[in-house]
């Protein structure tokens, strides 16, 4: 597997069992969506929007993890 691909499979991953974390975590009304929210801005703004016709949460989680992905990816394209 290449490196960069690690990286951004791991990113990615991480970002999940973060958000999984946070699911798990009883918070008082909205905060753990919120958070959630935060971890993947700007794309947030985007993918809530999809999500919100579409799939609902676990889209939501998805679309954010490939955004990490492609994020790191071009990242590391730049980077070289």
């Amino acid at each position: 597997m290449d490196k960069s691909n690690l990286l951004a499979f791991s990113t990615a991953f991480i970002y999940i069992i973060l958000c999984c974390l946070i699911k798990l975590i009883s918070f008082e009304g909205s905060w753990g969506g919120f958070l959630i929210f935060l971890l993947a801005i700007p794309f947030s703004f985007l993918s809530i929007i999809i999500s919100k016709y579409t799939g609902g949460e676990t889209l939501f989680i998805l679309l954010n993890s490939f955004w990490w992905y492609f994020l790191v990816k071009i990242l590391y394209l730049f980077k070289k």
